[in-house]
């Protein structure tokens, strides 16, 4: 995806998310258990309202593990993501 580019999210469920975050590691090689293979990591803000999240990958280029973390009424739920950013 090129750099700067938005990551739309629409969750399902009984309602929108409590809350919202999302962060992307750089994918260095093979990651183990140990944490090999990661570098820096980022933070993203996640903007919008009700079941909809916007995440603009305002990232150098590289390939990243794109966390999201959602809270909601149900309970947590993480998502991650291969992303490579061109």
């Amino acid at each position: 995806m090129p750099s700067g580019a938005e990551m739309v999210f629409r969750f399902g469920g009984q309602g929108p998310p409590n809350e919202v975050r999302a962060s992307a590691t750089e994918l260095l090689g093979r990651v183990d258990t140990n944490g090999g293979g990661l570098g820096r990591e980022f933070s993203l803000k996640a903007r919008g309202s009700s079941v909809e999240r916007a995440i603009r990958a305002r990232l150098p280029p590289e390939e990243y593990l794109v966390d999201v973390h959602i809270t909601a009424p149900q309970g947590d739920v993480p998502y991650i993501f291969r992303v490579v950013v061109q």
